[in-house]
């Protein structure tokens, strides 16, 4: 695909969104069979239990119409999981602010992480915990809940930001209402921290078009097709040695200086790593390059003058993106 010369991202998604939408009255009935399981998903939440579900199609409508319905006896935070600026201390700062009414969430994003997470803590505190406070404190504990629409999102995948999302749903009066769609999102958690969830996993197959979920993520058929690799590459590169980073990081440098070269010859590229010493041998440099192959960082191409070149399949704005990114 990304040797064909196809449209544009903003043509494809027009013409996409063009498409009649099919079996209308079997959604509906699917959606109406999935309202009546409301009330006892509200009744796992209330015994601290927190709610996955999971099935083909978006679950967004389905989970904000709960919480519309059902979830009316406390503040309501809903999370877009799958927005690739998310960040934990986003979702914090939003927690805090909906059981602390007078503060906006703005106010709160330069606090620090613990800060949040005490906030949190004391304003949905159980009774007999509140009643040992000052009498500032003397109020009836609040209730937050969570909708987070995609848990699996790419920006949540880390174990430090399903640490602290599971620190949140472990506190007593903090209710979550989550969604997966990766089909590996279960090797998310270790048995510690699904404990630390508490989950009842809900079926919930609605057969909706994934619209908002997919609004970020590039098109399979616009052109510009290198661009769905840079987030697997910015991952590949950290997962290498800090030396083979920097190996990288001179062909792409070398690359962006010089954008017509079309790559560097290998014995070019030997002398450079070896005056940085960044390889002592051809043969080290040559396993590097192999991993770079395997990986689909580089290629070799046969240049003008009838020389192998190697060199990195991005655009100059995605490499550079890439050493932005490591």
């Amino acid at each position: 695909l990304a040797s064909l010369d196809l449209a544009d991202e903003d043509t494809v998604r027009e013409l996409l969104g063009r498409l009649p939408v099919g079996h209308v009255n079997e959604r509906a009935r699917l959606k109406t069979a999935l309202e009546k399981n409301f009330a006892r998903w509200w009744q796992l939440l209330q015994s601290e239990f927190s709610l996955l579900l999971y099935g083909f199609g978006s679950k967004k409508e389905l989970m904000e119409d709960f919480a519309g319905k059902m979830l009316t006896d406390g503040g309501v935070i809903v999370v877009n999981g799958y927005f690739p600026g998310l960040t934990p201390k986003q979702i914090l700062a939003a927690a805090a602010a909906a059981v602390h009414p007078g503060v906006p969430s703005r106010d709160l994003h330069g606090t620090n992480t613990e800060t949040l997470l005490a906030m949190i803590a004391e304003a949905t505190s159980a009774p007999h915990l509140l009643a040992q406070r000052t009498k500032h404190h003397h109020h009836p504990p609040k209730r937050l809940y969570i909708v987070l629409h995609n848990i699996d999102g790419q920006q949540l995948r880390s174990p430090e930001a399903q640490a602290l999302l599971g620190e949140l749903a472990a506190m007593p009066r903090v209710h979550l209402v989550a969604s997966v769609d990766h089909v590996n999102a279960p090797l998310l958690w270790s048995k510690r921290e699904a404990a630390r969830f508490n989950f009842v996993w809900q079926e919930a197959t609605t057969f909706a078009p994934y619209k908002y979920e997919t609004a970020h993520v590039p098109q399979m058929l616009a052109s510009k097709g290198e661009e769905r690799h840079v987030r697997g590459a910015v991952n590949v590169l950290r997962s290498l040695t800090s030396n083979a980073r920097d190996i990288f990081r001179l062909l792409a440098e070398h690359q962006l200086a010089n954008p017509e070269s079309g790559g560097m010859t290998f014995h070019a590229f030997y002398t450079r790593c070896r005056e940085q010493f960044l390889a002592t041998s051809e043969t080290t440099l040559k396993s590097h390059l192999t991993e770079f192959v395997d990986h689909e960082l580089t290629r070799t191409k046969r240049g003008s003058e009838g020389v192998d070149l190697v060199h990195i399949p991005f655009a100059d704005d995605v490499i550079a993106q890439l050493l932005e990114q490591i």
